[in-house]
């Protein structure tokens, strides 16, 4: 991970509209528990987690989420050679504000867990245990907002692997080679296509032009072979995944 000022920055943005995202949705605890002083503690424990979970993307010029990405001296597609293979790395596009919206979603949920169990807690035992209402609330926005871009990775069919072609054939991303003979072509497709999203509403109308968003940056490669498709690289623009196809067309010739 690399350290910078922007990242910093951005880390400590999301501790702080984390912090105020809890307040609004605990007040009747916060002022149960006289938790509202203990801000700033609360907004750098935040600011930690984001610190060190957020992309990779996020303040160290990376390309792609997490291990998929790359710094800014690399560049978005890169061939290497290993041997007889080419070694082919297109790196996913950077998702932008999705990471940052993914933590104030965990903050809102983890904080209305959080809540809810400590002041069950307070009703029945009468007790106060802010500590439990913390464990929940920085747990569970962990594992929403991580869970969150996991998500959308998946969806956006990323490989953090790169692949590898030769004259006799293609090495997959996981490592197995596929011989030329059962190679039929190599395909580019949006990943995102056919979700159906139906706008309802203003709410509804910016989630609408958030996953069209999203879709620029879910194009894939895919490889067809033996009677399948298997996706070489994702999470890429058009123009990064029609590169990488043109790439491996020209190493692996007479493979449309």
């Amino acid at each position: 991970m690399t350290f910078s000022i922007k990242r910093v920055a951005v880390s400590a943005g999301v501790g702080v509209a984390s912090w105020f995202a809890l307040m609004i949705l605990a007040e009747n605890l916060f002022s149960l528990y006289g938790l509202y002083q203990h801000g700033l503690l609360f907004s750098l424990i935040f600011s930690g987690i984001a610190f060190y979970t957020l992309p990779a993307s996020v303040g160290s010029g990376h390309a792609g989420i997490g291990n998929a990405g790359s710094s800014k001296g690399d560049a978005p597609l890169t061939i290497t050679q290993d041997g007889e293979w080419a070694v082919i790395h297109a790196r996913p596009v950077d998702i932008g504000g999705y990471a940052a919206f993914a933590w104030i979603l965990g903050a809102m949920l983890g904080g209305m867990a959080g809540a809810a169990v400590a002041s069950f807690i307070h009703m029945m035992t009468g007790g106060n245990v802010p500590m439990v209402f913390l464990v929940i609330f920085v747990v569970l926005t962990f594992l929403i907002a991580k869970g969150y871009v996991s998500q959308i990775n998946r969806h956006r069919k990323v490989q953090r692997a790169p692949f590898a072609v030769s004259a006799t054939g293609v090495r997959l991303p996981n490592g197995r080679e596929v011989a030329r003979a059962n190679v039929y072509a190599w395909t580019v497709r949006n990943a995102r296509n056919g979700q159906v999203f139906i706008a309802a509403n203003s709410y509804a109308i910016a989630g609408q032009l958030m996953a069209q968003n999203l879709g620029e940056k879910s194009y894939v490669l895919e490889l067809e072979h033996d009677g399948k498709a298997t996706v070489v690289a994702g999470g890429l623009s058009s123009a990064l995944a029609h590169a990488a196809r043109a790439e491996a067309t020209r190493r692996l010739s007479g493979v449309q």
